[in-house]
């Protein structure tokens, strides 16, 4: 399956895209592990539950792995978790700040295009006076305003 981060580095070169499927590195990535906490929280808020053991069980499972794994650079490694843990945490905030209580849905798609499946999910879809408003949860930048 290919994400829409796939196909934009495909687009800007096929080579670049094979490269980092073949040789991922399995360094937690920062950025990356942020938005997976905030997409959890919000996914459980939107779901009636509490949002903070999300983020707490993302970062539980992080440390816990990096633990294992024994890396050199591990006490960077947890600083660097712990961090993205706390931007999570004023992240989610912000977006339940500005959204919180607006009723709406998630919706994910796939199609295939000439044998690629496609996949992707809008994370969140209001309507507000009448009108569809599109919420993509961007974790790379900072909070709502």
């Amino acid at each position: 399956m290919l994400h829409f981060s796939d196909m934009l580095t495909f687009w800007d070169c096929p080579r670049a895209l094979a490269y980092s499927l073949e040789w991922r590195d399995l360094r937690p990535d920062k950025a990356m592990l942020r938005g997976s906490m905030v997409h959890a929280a919000l996914r459980d808020h939107y779901d009636g539950k509490e949002w903070p053991p999300a983020i707490h069980t993302l970062l539980e499972e992080t440390l816990a792995a990096v633990a294992v794994a024994k890396r050199e650079d591990a006490e960077r490694v947890n600083s660097d978790v712990l961090q993205a843990a706390e931007d999570a945490r004023k992240m989610t905030q912000a977006y339940l700040d500005k959204y919180g209580d607006t009723p709406g849905v998630t919706l994910a798609t796939e199609t295939v295009l000439t044998d690629v499946r496609i996949a992707g999910t809008a994370d969140r879809i209001f309507v507000v006076k009448e009108k569809g408003i599109l919420v993509e949860y961007k974790t790379s930048e900072r909070p709502p305003i």
